[in-house]
């Protein structure tokens, strides 16, 4: 009896090509933790509770819609890629877009100070995959992130004559785009 069970173990690990590191990380309504609350800092949700709840959900199935994404409302590699949060992806399982664009970077990163949801509203009227971002100087508005300058102070302008407070900053370490 035991051999039957150690024997059928054995050639389903061997069929489904057992590896712990093989399960993708994702994130979806139930999860809860830092990652969560990274999630939710970067799509504007609040309270910011780490709870992946309805209110997590529509909102990462606005940014997929937005995003030309699959609309599942799953904070999954493709997804996360997207809100610049490769370091929650798992490497060993994301795709080869995701895997790709997570080891590069762009260097110029639009910047609007602040964190008010009707300032993110303002924002995203313009640029509308702005998102909430944190540094060790405080929160901010991610307008946009840029392999040139040129580029960004573009944008950057665009968004002060809008009359926000946009700014170009340097994200050191960087190295190509996407």
């Amino acid at each position: 009896m035991i051999r039957t069970w150690v024997r059928a173990a054995i050639a389903l690990t061997l069929t489904l090509g057992f590896a712990p590191a093989a399960i993708a990380q994702i994130y979806q309504q139930g999860s809860t933790g830092e990652a969560v609350e990274r999630i939710q800092l970067r799509l504007g949700v609040l309270p910011i509770d780490g709870i992946y709840g309805p209110a997590t959900v529509s909102a990462v199935e606005d940014f997929q819609q937005r995003r030309g994404l699959q609309v599942d409302g799953i904070a999954g590699p493709e997804t996360l890629d997207a809100l610049d949060l490769d370091d929650l992806i798992d490497s060993s399982t994301a795709s080869d877009s995701a895997r790709t664009s997570s080891t590069s970077r762009l260097s110029y990163v639009v910047v609007v100070p602040g964190n008010a949801p009707t300032l993110l509203a303002r924002v995203r009227g313009l640029r509308p995959n702005a998102s909430l971002d944190r540094s060790n100087r405080g929160s901010y508005i991610r307008a946009g992130s840029f392999t040139r300058r040129s580029e960004a102070e573009r944008v950057s302008r665009q968004l002060r004559q809008s009359g926000l407070d946009a700014r170009v900053a340097y994200r050191p370490g960087s190295t190509t785009a996407r």
